[in-house]
This record gives C-alpha cells, structure tokens and sequence, in this order.
C-alpha cells in the first residue's frame, strides 16, 4: 500500500497511516502486535536492512525512531531549536517519501551532523557502509540525496559517490532551486559518463523552471559527447542558439568531435560554419576534428578546400592535422600532393617529424611510387633525421608491394651500416619484394642470412620461404623448411601448408601435394581454408587430373570450408589444360547456385577452355553474357576474347575489341596488343598489324619480342619481306632485343621470297644474340634454300647440322626432300625417305608427297609407286601429293585416273564454285590444271550444248598470276592456251578481264570434247 506512495516522482506522498511526527509513531508502536508491519500485511524478511529498524522500533526495542537522537524527542510546549527545525523537516519528509526505507533516513542523519559543507573525504567515508544498501535497492541512493536536497552541497557530494560507485539511479530528483548546483550535478555526472542521468536533470530544471545557462549546457554537451550521442549533443548547440546563449569554442569543438568519432562529416562541417556564423571562431581543434571526418570519409578535395580557408583564417596547422591530410590524400591515391604538402612545412612553421614521414612513404608506396620512396629515406638522411624502425619498415613494404628487391636487400643492408637493429619484420618485407619478383633464391639466402644478424626467424619468415620455393619450383626445398619450422620451435599453420601445396603443385608433384593437403587436418590438427582447398585443386590442374579438382571442389563443404570464386576458378582451369570445356562451362553456370559470385577469373579460365578447345564461337558468347551476369570483364578476359577471335581468325572482331577496351576502363596492355596483331599475322592484315604496333605506346603498352615477332609473321604472311626485315633491324634501336620468335619469323619471311642468303646470315647471328637455333630456324633457313635447283646440297648441310644437335623432325625431312626434288635430285630424295625408319621416324604425308614430286618426268612410274605405297601405309594422300602425281602424269591415262581419285576425295573444292558454265583454276598445280581442263570439257561442258538456254560462252579462269609464288615457274593460263590451241578449240581473250580465256559455245563439238578425258582400251 504505501510501497505506492511515490507517483511519478513528483514529490513524497502522504498516507493516513503515517504520523506526522516521532511522539506519534511511538504511540502506534505500543499497539502493534510483535512482527506486524506496516506495509500493508506483505511479509519481509526481519533481518534484511530495508525495514528491519523499523520493525525493531515499532517491537518496542528502541525508544525512539532510528536515526533519531532521543535528547530530540517530542517537542516540548510546540517549541524546537532552529538549527533542529530543518534536520527535524528533513527526517520527517524522508520518513513520509518511503516508510520502508527508513535506513535512507539513518543515513541522512548522519551527513547533517557532518556540517553544511563537511569534507568529501568524510562524506565518502561514511557513505562507504552502505554501499550494499545501495546496491541492493535501487531507492536507497536516491531517497538519500532526495532527503538532502535542502543541503544542495551535500546532495551532490552523495552524488558523485554514488556516480564513482556506479550506484544505479533511475528514481533520481533533485528539485534544486539555483541553476549552480545543477550544474555541479551536471558536471558529476557527465564525469561519471551518465549521460542518461543529464537528460533527466535538463528536463527536471524545465519542470521546476530554473533555467539552464551556458555551463549547463556545455557540461551536458559534453556528458552526451562521452556517451556517443552526437544527436543530443549537437541538438543541444542548437538549443543554445535558440536562447541567446553562444556555445563556447570548446563546446563547439567537442562536439564536432563527436560528428567525427560517429563518421558523420557533414554535420560536422555544419557545426564549422555556424560557429563562424555566430562569432565564435574556429581554431586548430575545430579545423583538425572536421579534417579528420573529411579523412574516414575520404574526402581528400574538402580537406585540401578546408587547408586553404584555414590559410585565410590564419588558423596555424599543427603536426595532427598534417598526418590527417596526408592520411586523407593516401586514401585518395594523392600521392603528389602528400609531397606538395611535405615540401610547404616550413612555410607553416613546422618541421617534418618520423611520423610525417613515415606516413608520407606509406602515402607513395601504397601507389607504387617507390621511386619517391627512395627520395624521402634520402631527404630524411640530409635533414639529419634518422630513419626509425617504423619508417624503415613502410620504406620496405613499399619496395615489397613494388616488387623491388634489390631496393629492399640495399635498405636492409643500410639499416645495419647504420647501427640499427633489424627485426623479422624487415627481413620479412625483404623477403617478400624477393618472392614477388621471382627471385626465390635470395628470397632462401635472406632467410640464412638472419641467424648472423640475430634475428629469429618467425612463422611468417618461413612462409614467405616456402611461397618462395613455389616460385621457382623447388618443392624438395620447401618440404625441408616445412619440417625445419618444426625444429625452429614454431608451428606450421594453414599457410605453411599451402605453400608447400603450391610448391609441389610448380614441380609437378600432384600426389605429393594432396598428400600434404590431407595430412594438414589428420596428423597436424590443421583446418584447411579456402586458400590451401584451391592450392589443392591448382595441384590437380597441373597433373591434368580436372576430374580429381572438381572432387576436392565438391569436397570443400564437408570440411567446412566455404567455396568461393577462387577454388571454382582453379578448378575451371582445371578443365581449361585438360580441354574439358563443357565441364567447364558446368562449373561456371553452378556457382550462383552455390552463392558463389562469379568474377573475372573464373569467367576467363571458361573462355580460355573454349576457345582453346577450339570453341571459339562459345567463347564469344560468355565473354558477352558478362554484363548481364553483373561481372565488369577486365583486360584478362578482354584478352581471353581476342584469343578466341585469333582461334576463328576474326582479326575485325579482335579489333573491335581492343578498341573497345578503353570505353570499359580497361587499359591493353601488351599481351593485349600482341593477341590482336597475331591474329593479323594469320589472315595477312600486314598494315593494321604495323599500325597497332606503332601505336601501342599511346595505351602505356611497351611492345616486346612477342609483338615484332607477330607483326613480323604479318608481313611473311602478305609475302612484304623487306618490310618484315626493316622491323627486325629497328628492334635494337627501340631497345627491344630480338627474340627466338622474331628471328624465326624474319628467316621466314626471307624464305618467302627467296632471300636465302638473308635467311643464312640470319641463323648464322643466333648464336652471336645468345640464341640457339630451334627447329623452327633451321626447318625456316632449309625452305629458303629448297626453292633454289642449285641450293639442294646446302639444305642438305642445313638438315645434317640439326638433325646432330636439335633431332630432325618429319617436317625437316619434308624440306630436304622437297629440295632434292626441286634440284631434279631423286635418287637423294628416295634415300632420305627410306631413311626415315632407320632412325624412329614413321614416313609422313610431307615426306611421301615430296618423293613423289622428285619422280616426275622420267621416273613418274616410281611416282605412282609411292603414291599407292602411301595407301598401304594407310596414309591418305593429300593434294600436294596428288598435284605431284598428277604433275608427272598429265599427257599420259595413269593421270585421268589420279584426277578422279583427288576428285572424289574433294581436294579440288574450288573448280566449279563458280557454276558449270565456268572453270576456276586458282590454286591447281600445272599438271592438275591440265587434266581440270580435259575433264570439264569431256564431262561438264557438253551436258548444256545444243539446249535453248545454252549460254554463248564458257568461261576458265586462270587468273592473272599476280599472286603466283615467285620459285613457280609455270604460267597456268599460257599452258591452257597452248593446250586448247592444240586440240583447236577457239579462244576470247577478254581485254577487260585477262585472267578470263572464253570459248564461244557454237563453235563446239561434243564428239571432240568428249574425246578429251577418255581411258585408251
């Protein structure tokens, strides 16, 4: 019943049952019954402290209430002393608030007989017997201070008690009737951090009408600061503003601090405008605490417009707001303007310090721009400001994240010139420039090295090692520093593992690799991630064992790891080097299934296994579905795309997308480049070929080996050999040193036209650029000399010289066969062809087609011979070998049978693509032409003679012999004339058109015609 008597914290509640006055409460003592209570008949425990005094007092075992003095008993004639008139009021309006804590009551007793203003110390003292009644009732505490609240001083040293104590206080009231001991309770609380506490006091002094002033508002301002409610803080300044009451300099700054601890930039610049809006001007603290907002934002342009107007302010920058500019221009990637700002220091009366120039190397190196790096360690060293550990290692991390390795080996050595303790942290940033150059060597010399310098390898130390051995292949080494961490007391962890993984993985070691990879778990106690599950999975790419990836893919989720795009990309490459393209394209298509994001890698390791797979049509279809599968292709799938196009010739379609690349903010680069112009290289397109070449410096693209040798093969292609030797002698001159490729492809091209003494002098100066001969070269120097009659013997030469170091070849046999033939030489030839088996080489169509072609005119009987020997070889002749066959019997009837052999086979494709009524002879060999001829007007022609829509004439085109080879001799179209000449068959010679003989149909006779092409009986 009276547990109710507080409502809403308006004040004590009286109740009919509680007298007005201590004489009262001992009269109703003396008729209650032991252990009756006054709380309405609720049972409580007698011995807990909240009520136990009073149940003792009302049991009669004291005289007077608790807390009382009995020399203060009942008034006397209505009379008290003054000084006892407010105790009396006190104790009388606590006893009324709340009957059942009538400890509270004992407390404030005993703080008014300390004094108006006793010591804090005293107070604390006191107070501290009671913590437990504190703690054990949350309005104990309050219901002290309500009953002080006419000794405001000493209600708020119970107040910072309580605070320091972390006594809840949610029942808090202080009803003060001056604005200072607000204030004073104000500032206790938000000292004590209980901004919560501030905002019932700011709406209880609305409540009793005593206005808040300035210092209110700036110690609740600075209580809602420490609890983090920028909100409140900041509608507070507003609220100031409201009332006429300017906010402080110091309460605008503390307030955009907490703007800036909340990431909120534009209240905070907000707050900055109106403090110079209402006179208050912004200082260092006010232009830092907005900088840094502008920094976790990365508004690196409003913090350079900030530094400015802190220049028209004359507001002085300090070292903070330095570090909090370059930090924002790092972010930003401003690395000029990190050193703009370095460099005008002196300007603002301040010197750089190792923390401005630590983070002005971290600013550099995080771009690349190890150069610069360089140039602050020396700047540093000439203003006599050593280098410290952690400046020496930003320096190093650039040189690491730049791959410079000897920049980072040279600091490494220097830091030691100097004195300084190196640490495994430099070693380990030393190491790592090393390993992500390729140089795994002294990435392991390094690591020797460190015993000497007396610094203990750690686990990061050994993995870099051992990613290092993956590098170079050296999977025996990295197995030896797996087991020497074991040694070196450390632990291997999952890295370790996967190091070691990739390492066998380079060595081609697969089963040693997924025997680590199932050893972590079982007998190291290692969980595998992500990292080691997709080491595992390149291991089985490597050993074209793609079915085996996919397993350990499908694997990942019962060894609770996450698959991810990584994982599914190396299995898709997988399939890429085993050509399992469909395979590869199902893996593509599962991973939004699986919730794994498809991305660039994976979408070009599918194009790659089309493409490779010679789907190339395939390939182009991914690499288009891209955007509509939200993945922006970058220059590797660019690149996968052109190699498609080169897979299809499609050197348009491989332009397009080279061009295309920029508006996709994909910048070429030069395996870019090199793709398109080896496509241009494959159809001739010489000119665009030399135009991309030209051009690629514009893109930053640097042209290599690779590149001239492909615009190289563009112009043996399009037969233009002089300007494929004039590439081949500027390469020096554009500092590009020549390569295999480009030495293969300019002797090539002097084979083309002939140039056999260029193409000698060219592979006699291999060896002088520190080249060997491959063969390529040699197969390439013998074909410049095969077309020359004389030229046998040195192709020969050529073909014995390789054959003793490089192992000749089917194809190089070919050559010198073929040479023998053109140098009427073939008893040689027949020798070179029967010695094919003597040394484990199987006689070939090249090989067979060549003899064949040495036995023409005299020898075409053995000719034949060979031709059908190729048959029982189960060998398929192809057109060179029936050209030659065909070449060598065209007068006699063992030719009209070749002709209808090759016919049937389809290597004539082009004859009658023209339609019946005309003869195309492009690309036939003078002896297969002849017979063409004999054939169509035997067998083709007469079939439309003598009808009503017979046409006037019949057409055979022999072309104009402008992309006749130069070696061939022959001229189709006089060896046509000359033939029908000879069966008297009237010809037209088109002026118009001269690569056109026409034969007007009336003059005609089928008999004659038909006699042409037929067998003797």
């Amino acid at each position: 019943m009276l547990a109710g008597c507080h409502q809403a914290h308006l004040g004590p509640c009286r109740s009919p049952l509680v007298p007005r006055n201590p004489g009262t409460m001992q009269q109703l003592g003396h008729h209650m019954e032991p252990g009756t209570y006054l709380t309405g008949g609720r049972p409580r425990d007698p011995l807990t402290r909240r009520g136990s005094n009073l149940v003792r007092y009302a049991v009669g075992e004291w005289t007077s209430p608790p807390g009382f003095s009995s020399r203060s008993g009942p008034p006397k004639d209505g009379g008290r002393k003054d000084e006892h008139a407010g105790e009396s009021r006190n104790r009388e309006a606590i006893f009324e608030s709340n009957q059942d804590n009538l400890g509270a009551l004992e407390v404030v007793n005993k703080l008014l007989r300390l004094g108006a203003a006793p010591p804090e110390d005293k107070v604390f003292r006191l107070l501290s017997g009671y913590l437990v009644d504190c703690r054990a009732d949350d309005r104990f505490a309050t219901d002290v201070i309500d009953g002080l609240r006419k000794q405001p001083e000493l209600a708020i040293q119970v107040l910072r008690f309580m605070l320091t104590n972390n006594i809840p206080l949610p029942h808090l009231r202080l009803l003060f009737r001056k604005v200072f001991h607000y204030n004073k309770a104000i500032s206790a609380c938000d000292k004590a951090g209980r901004w919560q506490l501030v905002e019932g006091l700011l709406r209880e002094m609305q409540e009793t009408k005593v206005a808040p002033d300035k210092f209110s508002y700036n110690w609740a301002t600075s209580a809602y600061v420490k609890g983090g409610e920028w909100q409140l803080a900041q509608s507070l300044l507003h609220e100031m503003l409201e009332r006429k009451l300017t906010p402080t300099q110091i309460s605008f700054n503390t307030v955009i601090s907490a703007c800036r601890n909340a990431f909120q930039l534009q209240p905070a610049l907000g707050l900055l405008r109106t403090m110079s809006t209402n006179a208050v001007l912004p200082d260092v603290k006010s232009y830092g605490a907005v900088l840094s907002a502008c920094e976790k934002d990365g508004e690196w342009q409003l913090a350079l417009h900030l530094l400015s107007e802190m220049a028209q302010k004359s507001v002085k920058p300090d070292e903070i707001i330095v570090n909090t500019l370059i930090s924002a221009f790092t972010k930003g990637g401003q690395w000029k303007w990190v050193l703009k700002l370095l460099a005008g220091m002196p300007q603002m009366q301040l010197a750089p310090n190792h923390i401005v120039c630590t983070n002005a190397i971290n600013a550099c190196g995080s771009v690349g721009e190890w150069q610069m790096v360089l140039v602050l360690l020396r700047s540093m060293l000439g203003s006599k400001l050593t280098p410290d550990d952690t400046c020496l290692s930003s320096a190093m991390n650039a040189f690491k994240e730049a791959a410079q390795w000897q920049q980072a080996l040279s600091l490494l050595g220097q830091s030691g010139q100097r004195g300084q303790t190196s640490n495994p942290l430099d070693y380990n940033f030393a190491m790592s420039a090393c390993e992500r150059a390729g140089e795994w060597e002294v990435t392991l010399s390094l690591l020797n090295e460190m015993p000497g310098a007396k610094v203990v390898p750690d686990q990061v130390t050994f993995n870099t090692a051992i990613k290092a051995c993956a590098t170079g292949g050296q999977w025996k080494l990295s197995m030896r520093l797996l087991s020497g961490m074991s040694q070196a007391k450390l632990t291997p962890g999952v890295m370790s593992f996967t190091g070691a993984i990739a390492a066998c993985a380079a060595g081609d070691q697969w089963q040693l690799a997924l025997r680590i990879f199932f050893s972590m778990q079982s007998e190291r106690s290692v969980q595998p991630n992500e990292f080691s599950c997709s080491a595992a999975i390149a291991a089985c790419s490597k050993g074209d064992k793609a079915e085996l990836g996919v397993r350990l893919l499908e694997m990942m989720p019962e060894m609770s790891v996450l698959q991810n795009a990584v994982s599914y990309s190396a299995a898709i490459s997988g399939c890429e080097k085993a050509g399992r393209w469909q395979l590869a394209l199902s893996l593509l298509a599962e991973m939004p299934r699986k919730s794994v994001m498809q991305d660039e890698v994976s979408y070009k390791s599918a194009i790659s296994a089309c493409y490779k797979a010679n789907q190339w049509r395939q390939a182009l279809d991914l690499f288009s579905e891209m955007p509509s599968r939200s993945v922006t292709p970058g220059v590797l799938c660019f690149n996968a795309a052109i190699g498609a196009c080169s897979e299809g010739a499609l050197w348009r379609e491989a332009f397009t997308l080279l061009s295309s690349m920029p508006s996709g903010s994909v910048r070429p680069n030069a395996i870019s480049f090199n793709a398109v112009i080896s496509v241009c290289a494959k159809v001739g397109e010489w000119q665009l070929a030399l135009h991309l070449l030209s051009n690629m410096h514009m893109a930053s693209a640097v042209p290599d080996g690779y590149s001239y040798s492909a615009a190289i093969s563009a112009c043996d292609v399009a037969l233009q050999w002089e300007r494929a030797l004039i590439l081949f002698t500027q390469m020096p001159e554009r500092s590009v040193k020549p390569n295999l490729f480009c030495f293969n492809a300019a002797i090539s091209a002097c084979a083309s036209d002939g140039r056999w003494q260029l193409a000698l002098q060219l592979l006699k100066a291999m060896p002088e650029g520190g080249l060997t001969p491959d063969a390529v070269s040699m197969n390439a120097a013998m074909s410049a000399c095969s077309k020359f009659k004389d030229l046998w013997q040195v192709a020969l030469g050529i073909l014995f010289s390789s054959g003793r170091s490089l192992g000749a070849s089917q194809i190089d046999y070919g050559v010198a066969i073929t040479a023998c033939a053109n140098g009427d030489q073939w008893p040689m030839a027949l020798h070179l062809l029967r010695t094919l088996p003597a040394i484990s080489l199987r006689p070939e169509v090249v090989a067979y087609s060549a003899a064949i072609a040495s036995c023409r005119n005299a020898r075409w009987q053995l000719g034949l011979c060979l031709l059908r020997e190729m048959q029982e070889q189960e060998l398929t002749p192809d057109r060179i070998a029936y050209d030659a066959a065909c070449d060598a019997t065209c007068t006699m009837p063992a030719g009209i049978e070749l002709f209808r052999e090759s016919f049937a086979l389809e290597l004539h494709p082009n004859l009658l693509r023209q339609g019946y009524e005309q003869l195309d002879l492009h690309g036939e060999s003078p002896g297969s032409a002849e017979l063409a001829v004999r054939w169509w007007l035997a067998e083709v022609v007469p079939h439309f003679l003598g009808k009503p829509d017979t046409p006037k004439s019949v057409a055979i085109i022999t072309g104009r012999g402008l992309h006749r080879q130069w070696f061939k001799t022959s001229d189709i179209k006089t060896d046509v004339c000359r033939l029908l000449d000879q069966y008297g068959l009237q010809t037209v010679l088109p002026s118009k058109n001269p690569g056109i003989i026409l034969l007007p149909t009336k003059s005609l006779d089928v008999t004659l015609l038909r006699s042409l092409f037929i067998l003797p009986e």
